[in-house]
């Protein structure tokens, strides 16, 4: 009975940190294109920012700090297409991908720490070009087009590991390109800064490309599914 209460608990204090991240305006990203074929005005909407830890496509949530703060990673984009085409829809001009550390502290208080921006496309296996949409008009003509060979670069985050003092570790993989091409970083994100290490390892690479990693929950980073091994990640308490 206990075990349930706590889960319940928890439950609702995660729906109410979410909320907290609507209330208090997180970061938020914007699309701009210029219609070419319609009428040829420049146009912006808001793109609504989101929560990006999973476990290879999964989402696993946030992380509860001893003190009972709550983190989690954020991403916000700005993407415009002004360039013209040979046909209605725009070529990409320029993008913008950042990733947050976010923290809920226990008073209720939250801040956002960028720690990681992607502004250029990544390389492709795809000889088309990709067609990109309003969000807010699926039955509205495509408003842009990525050229052939390029895709939007994308970043994968896990199970962040608090650090006792305000901050996180935030494991993450980035994405170099082509499938399977991954480069494996730690960030110790704070408030009073960002320190990033490159992980010089290709496992992550390794596993992806011989379909051996584990599903959520279960998932952990670049390790085969079956190996004996073991990731031990600890906070560090002041004094």
């Amino acid at each position: 009975m206990n075990v349930i209460l706590v889960l319940m608990q928890s439950t609702l204090r995660l729906h109410a940190w979410l909320a907290r991240a609507k209330r208090n305006k997180a970061p938020q990203g914007s699309l701009t294109w210029f219609d070419f074929c319609g009428d040829h005005q420049l146009h912006t909407i808001t793109l609504n920012s989101y929560a990006t830890n999973s476990g290879y496509g999964s989402l696993i949530g946030a992380s509860v700090a001893s003190d009972g703060s709550i983190f989690q990673t954020w991403a916000s984009a700005n993407i415009s297409y002004t360039s013209p085409n040979f046909d209605c829809a725009a070529l990409l001009d320029s993008i913008n991908i950042t990733l947050y550390l976010y923290r809920t502290a226990p008073d209720g208080s939250v801040i956002f720490v960028p720690f990681h921006t992607d502004t250029s496309p990544i390389p492709s296996n795809d000889p088309n070009q990709a067609v990109y949409r309003n969000p807010t008009c699926s039955q509205c003509l495509p408003i842009g087009e990525t050229p052939a060979y390029q895709q939007f670069p994308y970043d994968i985050t896990f199970r962040l590991v608090p650090d006792g003092r305000g901050g996180a570790f935030v494991p993450w993989w980035k994405a170099l390109g082509a499938f399977a091409s991954f480069e494996a970083h730690v960030s110790h994100v704070s408030p009073s800064g960002v320190t990033d290490l490159v992980l010089p390892l290709d496992y992550q690479n390794t596993v992806l490309a011989s379909s051996d990693a584990c599903p959520s929950p279960y998932f952990r980073p670049g390790l085969r599914c079956m190996a004996d091994l073991r990731l031990v990640l600890a906070e560090d308490h002041p004094g």
